[in-house]
C-alpha cells in the first residue's frame, strides 16, 4: 500500500488535533478499527496482523514527526541540578540557547549512565568520565 494511502487511513481514524497530542493507545485503537474493516475484505489473518504492525509504526513515525506524538518519557537523572547548570550557563556566563541545549544533550546520556551504574554527582571522577566515553 502506498504511504499516502495510509497516512489518509490513519488520519481520518485518529481524532488529530493542533491542541492535543496523540497517545499510543489511541494509534492501536484506531488500527483496530481500520482491522475490523479490512477482516470483512481479507480472510488472511497473518496479512492483516502485518497491516495493523505497519499501520501503529507508521502512524507513530508520521505523528512523532509533526510533534503530535504523546509519549511518555522516563525521569532524567538529576534534572533539576541540570536545569540549574544550564540556567546558570545560559544567564551568568551568557552562553546561548544553541549552546546550553548542546549541553544539555551532551549531559544527558552521561547522566543516565551515572545512574545505572549506581553513581552521583557529587563523587564522579576522570576515570568516571572516560569510562563513559569509552563504553
Amino acid at each position: 500500500m502506498e504511504i499516502n494511502i495510509q497516512l489518509l487511513a490513519i488520519a481520518q481514524r485518529l481524532r488529530i488535533s493542533v491542541h492535543k497530542r496523540v497517545t499510543k493507545a489511541e494509534v492501536s485503537e484506531a488500527a483496530e478499527i481500520w482491522m475490523k474493516e479490512r477482516r470483512q475484505r481479507s480472510s488472511l489473518p497473518h496479512s492483516l496482523l502485518l497491516a495493523k504492525t505497519d499501520f501503529i509504526s507508521i502512524a507513530c513515525n508520521w505523528l512523532r514527526f509533526l510533534g503530535w506524538l504523546d509519549e511518555a518519557r522516563p525521569a532524567l537523572p538529576f534534572a533539576n541540578l541540570l536545569d540549574e547548570f544550564l540556567i546558570h550557563l545560559r544567564d551568568e556566563r551568557g552562553l546561548s540557547e544553541a549552546t546550553t541545549i548542546h549541553r544539555k544533550r551532551t549531559l544527558e546520556p552521561f547522566f543516565s549512565w551515572l545512574t545505572a551504574r549506581g553513581g552521583a554527582i557529587a563523587t564522579v571522577t576522570p576515570r568516571d568520565i572516560s569510562e563513559f566515553f569509552s563504553s
